[in-house]
């Protein structure tokens, strides 16, 4: 992890998401896109597959989830710049939980609840014409399966199998 300093500032314009995807993926600012828009995360996980073959995948961490949040991350979470409304979100990099770069030059870091991004590669090949053209759609699959064990209760998934299971 390269730390790098968000260069522009505010909810719409402001580039701190940017500049720890640049951090952690230790290339230059001016190389990661400003992706801000309402689809962001799909527009996101886009880029990176294209260029990295990778993906960002991001959750709200809890005490009961079975695993810690290991390695350098990222930290999203209400900027403690922010007035009551509206909230200015921020983001920093972390590692093993523990904020330890914010991009923002005051590095005052962040507040309330926080979710956090992890970068996870798809393809060892470093040769892109090498991934699957369905790469993509199976990808969005692996995300929902992940997205439902981490935000869902089990037990509906452990009955059916229980069932499916016991004939």
């Amino acid at each position: 992890m390269k730390p790098v300093m968000q260069t522009r500032f505010g909810n719409e314009e402001g580039n701190c998401f940017d500049a720890c995807l640049a951090s952690l993926l230790e290339v230059p600012l001016e190389t990661i896109p400003h992706l801000n828009e309402e689809n962001w995360v799909d527009a996101t996980n886009a880029w990176l597959m294209k260029e990295f073959g990778c993906f960002y995948f991001e959750f709200e961490y809890n005490e009961a989830m079975a695993f810690p949040v290991l390695g350098y991350h990222v930290m999203s979470g209400i900027s403690p710049r922010s007035p009551d409304w509206p909230r200015l979100y921020h983001s920093v990099i972390g590692y093993q939980g523990k904020m330890v770069h914010d991009p923002h030059p005051d590095g005052t870091g962040i507040k309330g609840k926080i979710r956090y991004g992890l970068i996870v590669p798809c393809d060892p090949a470093p040769d892109s014409r090498l991934r699957s053209k369905d790469q993509g759609r199976n990808l969005l699959s692996l995300m929902g399966r992940i997205y439902y064990i981490l935000h869902h209760d089990r037990r509906p998934y452990e009955k059916s199998r229980k069932k499916h299971l016991d004939g």
